[in-house]
């Protein structure tokens, strides 16, 4: 009895879980489709995205969120320069990262949609989770992003949609 009880509350459970993710990806949807037909966002845009979607869950949904910056296996530096950076105030220490994403609820995810917590451990080495402050200092002051992402012709039409300022 006791087994069946455990099958039914685990199967319980998963619903709820799947049920979350679906109302939080509905939630998402139409920020996730404007930002991913933006040319390069995940190549030099992907922390002015995970912002905007950590700020817009936070401030319109009330839905918590984390953001998290990926590190490749020779971005060890940079770690280590953010971690010092924001610690110490020091915004001349800010750089860059491989990717950036969310995490809300243990659900991961980037302008694509879900992102894969398999694909999160087995492609990166370093992962820093930072608040919105954070990341918005580093996506002012951080060295190194990515120049595909032409982030001049595309802060004003993200701040239109979002309906805030980067105040980059």
């Amino acid at each position: 009895m006791h087994t069946h009880m455990s099958y039914i509350y685990s199967k319980l459970i998963n619903m709820l879980v799947k049920t979350e993710k679906k109302e939080l990806f509905d939630e998402l949807q139409p920020y996730l489709e404007f930002l991913n037909a933006i040319p390069n966002i995940n190549a030099g845009g992907c922390g002015i995205a995970a912002y905007c979607l950590s700020r817009m869950l936070d401030e319109e949904h009330d839905i918590q969120s984390n953001i998290i910056m990926l590190f490749d296996d020779g971005d060890g530096i940079s770690v280590v320069n953010n971690i010092n950076g924001l610690t110490n105030s020091e915004i001349n220490e800010l750089s860059s990262c491989s990717h950036v994403i969310c995490e809300s609820n243990g659900v991961f995810f980037d302008t694509k949609g879900e992102f894969s917590i398999n694909r999160l451990f087995k492609s990166y080495k370093y992962i820093l989770r930072c608040d919105q402050e954070e990341m918005h200092s580093i996506i002012k002051y951080g060295k190194g992003w990515n120049s595909e992402f032409e982030r001049e012709q595309w802060i004003e039409e993200i701040e239109d949609f979002f309906e805030f300022k980067l105040n980059l």
